[in-house]
């Protein structure tokens, strides 16, 4: 799995990293993990609507909180164009919301479906740039 792997065995690597969560990302050990995949000089989480670092939590509609991440990152630096934000989810809905923004979105976790929602998280080729939305 892409745990193993690491993001910056993909297409990736030289990808500023952010994190937008429907949830609360787990607990304290998994948070760890995700600080640790963003290159970031803020490790705190944002909330919607308060986007103060890349990692946001409780984002039930992700294109805004994107969007925020995207800004965010501009605002330090970088000068990221919407159509270069990829987006990659393991839920349909999270990926479907993103048809008619300026974002590309991939569903990941293809292989592991249960229903809606993917179980295992990605596989280092789901990690694709390619333009466009695409679910599995």
């Amino acid at each position: 799995h892409l745990a193993r792997a690491g993001v910056y065995s993909t297409q990736c690597r030289a990808c500023k990293i952010g994190i937008v969560s429907h949830g609360y990302a787990g607990g304290s050990t998994m948070k760890g993990i995700m600080r640790n995949l963003v290159q970031s000089p803020s490790h705190r989480w944002s909330t919607p609507g308060h986007i103060h670092s890349p990692m946001v939590l409780g984002c039930g509609f992700k294109p805004p909180c994107v969007q925020g991440v995207m800004d965010w990152y501009n605002r330090h630096g970088s000068s990221i164009k919407p159509y270069n934000v990829f987006m990659f989810d393991d839920k349909h809905s999270n990926v479907r919301a993103f048809h008619g923004t300026p974002f590309n979105a991939r569903r990941i976790s293809c292989r592991a479906l249960a229903g809606p929602i993917g179980l295992c998280g990605a596989e280092a080729d789901e990690i694709s740039l390619r333009r466009g939305i695409s679910n599995c």
